[in-house]
């Protein structure tokens, strides 16, 4: 211990010479921006304490239980270190360390004088020594506590270190401490060997942590003088035999050398003066750029807000129950999922990005509707197009059983059958046609592929909120956009101040809290804000059956404006749970197959026979409106012309 306080003492020496030293350098104290790297080699002393609990390890001897042991070692070390930021640096190194110490028990034990026939206690010291050095391995984290003390940055440091043994041997002996004259026969002197070897037993590799406090000493621009006190503490025990733990308290002193970035200098030449004229004195001034500003706050006093609770109309999205096959193939394309996975919603989301969840979507409508059952028909696009003909219809069918089993549906309630075209084949006179009747359908007997929901439960709250925007420095104010989560827009705001803003967001009916959040940003900048609001703390107003994010598709087959039987159950459902006097708009649509007049044509049958059929099954309690403004899908794929051909219902 004296030596380390000798070391502490002479570090303190070090810092009080360095400040004054360097007090006259006006260069800035922190580790400048423009290092690379650096190299820093240090030496130092260990203060080595052990925590033990054990009466001997191999080769050892037993005399007692050894409790704690301490020890001086030096050290040795070098790191490299980058920085990872103006306070935060890396650093890779490695140490060599004594960890050398010694364990001692002290005990009493009775003996005879040779010239007296009395007996007397005899204090010794049994001392167990270890020689122990290691080549430790470590990634470590340096952080900027101060950027200035006394002459340079005081920094925090956190290592993991990677330990490998290279010397580990003991010896053992006995040494009398009182009386001073008393001597053991076998060595004729007051100490006596026991034995001494290799610790067989330690654990080849010893992981452990340190913290560590240092202090920088600027010698130049780019290097420094270091000083650091360390705390290391071995996670696993020294051996697997015994239980033995190590830690240390460590002084270094090093040196470190800065790499740095060549960076050039550019000098003004002094202006030329010419007499007898006398020209004016420039006086250059640094120049501050502004720094950017961009802030956004949610502000909760005076909130306007209330939250509406109700039921809702809603139709499940549309299926196209088939599976479309590649040319002259019978393997599953792998749009469509064949391992189970987490269903998208049925009411809300893209009908034709939802197709690649068909069969799983299937196999979910049999596990709920136990009276289910399947019938698979496969199909060609005919033997001049795919030549193995009926041979593929089955194979295509077995395929889509097979996938449908290993969902979970029984083997049992599934039907294949297989023909060269489908029951009702597109026209193969068009490519998309052919592609079309590559397929295999996929018929749900006792279950209803789509159906409407009655009283779907939902809350929304509705109102206004203040949002505070601050900006400054900024060039381009019209590229300020502020874009609130809970409304449907985009806002400019190229002035600072409070913008109101509408409220109109669907909540969980099932929590007691909700969120409303917004961004704000300018070209790579960008801001959030969020509030946590209470229910508890708004209006309930429980609303009327809401109609108006009803959207229902029916689809007819290819060229068809026959209504098929679950279109007539799909309108019959719908009658039923409708007000009276409601307004249904029916509009019709076509695929791009075929002239555009007698798609025209088409659509508006389609409508015409949804109206008629409502008409006469309701005698006429409300009114109907048909158009052809059907919001069309992309037709790139086979089920996005499917969906086309097909009416649109809304309520108002």
């Amino acid at each position: 211990m004296k030596i380390i306080l000798r070391l502490f003492l002479y570090f303190i020496f070090i810092s009080v010479y360095s400040s004054n030293v360097f007090a006259s350098d006006t260069t800035e104290s922190r580790i400048i921006y423009n290092e690379l790297l650096s190299i820093h080699p240090k030496i130092g002393i260990s203060n080595n304490l052990y925590s033990s609990s054990f009466n001997k390890f191999e080769n050892s001897y037993d005399c007692g239980v050894f409790k704690s042991g301490k020890g001086i070692g030096f050290s040795a070390g070098l790191t490299l270190e980058r920085k990872l930021s103006e306070d935060l640096s890396l650093g890779i190194g490695s140490n060599y360390l004594n960890r050398s110490g010694v364990f001692t028990l002290d005990s009493k034990i009775p003996a005879r004088e040779i010239t007296a026939t009395n007996l007397s206690w005899i204090t010794t010291e049994n001392r167990l020594q270890t020689n122990l050095t290691f080549i430790e391995f470590f990634p470590e984290l340096r952080y900027n506590l101060l950027d200035e003390l006394i002459n340079g940055p005081l920094r925090i440091s956190g290592t993991f270190r990677l330990g490998i043994p290279i010397v580990h041997t003991f010896n053992q002996k006995e040494v009398i401490l009182s009386p001073k004259n008393a001597k053991f026969i076998s060595s004729g002197s007051n100490e006596r060997f026991i034995t001494e070897g290799i610790i067989n037993k330690i654990n080849p590799i010893h992981f452990g942590i340190s913290i560590g406090i240092e202090n920088l000493l600027k010698v130049s621009e780019s290097n420094y003088f270091s000083q650091q006190i360390i705390f290391d503490y071995n996670l696993n025990k020294v051996t697997s035999d015994v239980d033995w733990n190590l830690y240390s308290i460590r002084l270094d002193l090093g040196f470190r050398f800065g790499i740095m970035e060549k960076q050039e200098i550019l000098i003004p030449k002094e202006p030329v003066i010419e007499k007898p004229k006398t020209e004016p004195i420039i006086v250059i001034k640094d120049t501050v750029v502004p720094q950017p500003k961009l802030e956004i706050e949610l502000i909760k006093d005076n909130l306007n807000l209330q939250i509406q609770t109700g039921n809702e109309l809603l139709a499940t999205l549309p299926l196209v129950n088939a599976i479309f096959f590649q040319s002259n193939s019978s393997e599953i394309p792998k749009d469509y999922l064949t391992k189970d996975t987490l269903l998208p919603s049925r009411f809300y989301g893209d009908a034709v990005e939802n197709r690649k969840f068909i069969l799983l979507r299937i196999a979910n409508l049999v596990k709920n509707n136990p009276n289910a059952k399947i019938t698979i028909n496969g199909a060609t696009s005919g033997i001049q197009n795919e030549p193995e003909g009926i041979e593929l219809a089955r194979k295509r069918a077995e395929n889509i059983k097979t996938s449908l089993v290993n969902l979970g549906v029984p083997d049992s309630i599934i039907k294949t059958t297989y023909s060269l075209l489908p029951a009702f084949p597109s026209n193969q006179d068009y490519p998309e046609g052919k592609l079309e009747n590559q397929r295999a359908d996929i018929l749900i007997h006792n279950a209803p592929l789509q159906e409407y929901v009655g009283f779907q439960k939902y809350a929304e709250v509705t109102g206004e909120i203040n949002i505070r925007v601050t900006h400054e420095n900024l060039k381009e104010l019209n590229e300020i956009i502020l874009e609130p989560f809970f409304y449907d827009t985009m806002i400019i705001c190229p002035k600072p101040g409070i913008y109101n803003i509408p409220v109109k967001q669907r909540i969980d009916i099932d929590t007691d809290t909700f969120e409303l959040s917004a961004e704000i940003s300018y070209r790579n900048i960008i801001r959030n804000a969020n509030i946590r609001l209470s229910k508890n703390d708004f209006m309930i107003i429980p609303k009327e059956l809401l109609l108006k994010n009803f959207n229902a598709v029916l689809r007819f087959e290819y060229n068809s404006s026959e209504l098929s039987p679950e279109n007539k159950e799909l309108l019959n459902q719908l009658v039923q749970r409708i007000p009276e006097n409601s307004t249904i708009i029916i509009n019709g649509s076509a695929d791009a197959l075929g002239s555009e007049q007698q798609n025209i044509q088409l659509a508006t049958q389609r409508a015409k026979v949804a109206e008629d059929y409502i008409n006469q099954i309701t005698k006429s309690k409300f009114k109907i409106i048909t158009d052809n403004k059907f919001l069309k899908h992309p037709e790139k794929t086979p089920e996005g012309r499917f969906f086309n051909r097909a009416i649109s219902i809304r309520i108002q």
